[in-house]
């Protein structure tokens, strides 16, 4: 346990610090061994991204006080905070208390469990198109091949009738974003950035033309909803929120009151991590009373683009990563391969709103792949006023870090954290203190709204994908984590080989 009395030594700092650097060039060169190993140093940790200060905790409780208890000390802020603004606006990742709180209860009935199971059919059209082109192609790049469809997904959920042929064309912008955004997080120098080199003009032409694809997406709904057109998806519901239109109050008061006392109990970790729950928990995120915003104070057309960026930014890869990861993994352990095989192949040749409920398996596979490899491996917050943590006294406008990354690959908490075992989710076989230590959609009342739906996507097409083709490593692979924003995969391509096993009567 950290010390509760009143310490006068000031945290260690991380050594190998550079004058003006700071750390940056470690984080640059090797962010995760950097990161992970900062727990040797102790339960707070200095470092310096630049010139900047921050503190890192690496204990698990001082992070549940950080995001948790403490959270009202805290508010999102810092260098990564500072970088994402610009590329996400005031969308519910970034925007500020205590406009916040009111987004998110406006947001909250469209990412409740039965809100999610309506889009499970779109997740498996998605699922069998990828199934059947990686089965064409032989030989495929998983992530690569896996992106578009998570896409799909998305755009197809918050607004059905976008043409799909804009996809591809966002995701690459949004590669050319998140490079941008890295780069300025780990060497937080702006006038570097500010230069007309080429890697600054295209990262700016990314972002403007990401921004207007958010825009015609608003405008396009907008110009349906005058027509009286009452589509389905994410964005027509956010705009009949607080109207008083097509959202049935009751409903999403309980879901709020739900999560509320989740949040209130603990981080939400707990449930999320469980993987026979953590698709059927509904938001898992806790927004305060719970209470719906009074009709007539809906989103405004900027704030809706602003949460559609939001949407798309954190939505477009991260399943992704989690399905190619979890091919490479599975290819690797026979075992595990087996017991998932033997799952999926139990599939109904059309899935219904209780796909998800039937995988438990496969979503612990997924959870186990999170746990490794979190998405948002740093997490950072600024402090609103003084405050105390593990004895130590810090002054208001401390920058503080907390690392899923650290805290998942804590051998304290996950017994021989390297190794991938999808049967630590299993009901009683991982501690309460571990489960509130996972935590890859963050915790509190600002972790990820869209936590089940992620978690919910990524198992379906794990299962789809799996269901007929064996997938090995192909020759001369490389696969590559990269610790960027967020976490990606690279490399990880592989030979589809068509499964003989699968029952003749269930078909791809």
């Amino acid at each position: 346990m950290p010390s509760a009395a009143t310490s006068h030594q000031p945290p260690p700092t991380a050594p190998g610090a550079l004058p003006l650097l700071g750390h940056s060039l470690r984080l640059v060169r090797d962010p995760l061994p950097f990161v992970g190993g900062l727990r040797e140093q102790g339960e707070l940790v200095r470092i310096r991204v630049g010139t900047r200060p921050a503190l890192v905790v690496c204990h698990p409780s001082l992070v549940h006080e950080v995001l948790v208890t403490q959270a009202h000390r805290f508010e999102k802020g810092g260098i990564i905070f500072e970088h994402l603004k610009p590329v996400s606006g005031n969308g519910l990742f970034t925007v500020e208390e205590p406009d916040h709180l009111r987004h998110r209860r406006l947001m909250q009935p469209a990412f409740t469990k039965p809100a999610i199971a309506a889009y499970t059919q779109i997740m498996a059209e998605e699922a069998h198109r990828l199934s059947e082109a990686v089965g064409r192609a032989g030989t495929a790049d998983i992530k690569a091949a896996t992106r578009p469809a998570v896409a799909r997904i998305l755009l197809r959920s918050i607004f059905p009738t976008m043409p799909p042929e804009r996809v591809l064309h966002f995701l690459r912008c949004l590669d050319t974003v998140f490079a941008g955004v890295f780069a300025r997080i780990v060497l937080p120098v702006d006038f570097l950035h500010e230069l007309p080199l080429p890697r600054n003009v295209r990262y700016q032409r990314a972002l403007e033309q990401s921004w207007a694809t958010a825009t015609s997406i608003v405008a396009e709904a907008r110009a349906a909803q005058r027509s009286g057109a009452h589509g389905a998806g994410l964005l027509p519901e956010f705009m009949r929120a607080g109207a008083g239109v097509g959202t049935d109050a009751g409903t999403g008061a309980a879901a709020g009151a739900d999560t509320d006392r989740r949040a209130q109990a603990g981080t939400g970790a707990g449930s999320n991590a469980d993987a026979d729950t953590n698709t059927n928990t509904g938001t898992g995120t806790g927004t305060g009373t719970g209470k719906n915003p009074a009709p007539g104070t809906g989103f405004t057309d900027t704030q809706l683009r602003d949460q559609v960026m939001s949407l798309l930014l954190a939505g477009s890869e991260n399943a992704a990563t989690v399905v190619a990861l979890a091919c490479h993994h599975l290819a690797h352990d026979p075992r595990v391969e087996r017991l998932l095989h033997a799952e999926v192949d139990s599939l109904p040749a059309t899935p219904d709103a209780g796909l998800v409920a039937s995988l438990p398996y496969t979503a612990r596979v997924a959870t186990e792949i999170l746990r490794l490899y979190p998405p948002v491996w740093c997490i950072d917050r600024r402090a609103q006023e003084n405050f105390t943590l593990a004895g130590h006294r810090f002054p208001a406008g401390t920058d503080v870090i907390v690392s899923p990354y650290l805290l998942h690959h804590d051998p304290e908490l996950f017994p021989d954290p390297e190794h991938f075992l999808p049967e630590r989710w299993e009901p009683g076989r991982t501690s309460e203190r571990a489960r509130a230590a996972f935590i890859p959609f963050g915790a509190g009342n600002r972790k990820c709204i869209g936590d089940a739906f992620g978690m919910a996507e990524a198992t379906v097409l794990l299962a789809v994908l799996t269901r007929s083709w064996r997938l090995r490593p192909a020759p001369g692979a490389r696969v590559r984590v990269l610790a960027r924003a967020p976490l990606a995969a690279r490399g990880v391509v592989m030979r589809v080989e068509k499964r003989t096993e699968v029952p003749a009567d269930r078909g791809q």
